[in-house]
């Protein structure tokens, strides 16, 4: 199943504007569609089980 941005945000914990960046940058597996990005439930399932995209900035 495929989710927003905001479903994808607020499951990861990250903000909208993150996960926009993630996606737009290759970082989240991720599609298109218009003005719309769909993000997989399951890569970002699994990518919070490994932990990515949980790096601190400092």
């Amino acid at each position: 199943m495929e989710i927003s941005i905001k479903d994808a945000a607020g499951a990861a914990r990250q903000s909208e504007r993150t996960v926009r960046h993630m996606a737009q940058t290759g970082r989240l597996p991720a599609r298109r569609i218009g003005s719309r990005w769909l993000i997989n439930q399951d890569d970002l399932i699994a990518r919070k089980a490994a932990g990515v995209g949980n790096e601190q900035r400092r």
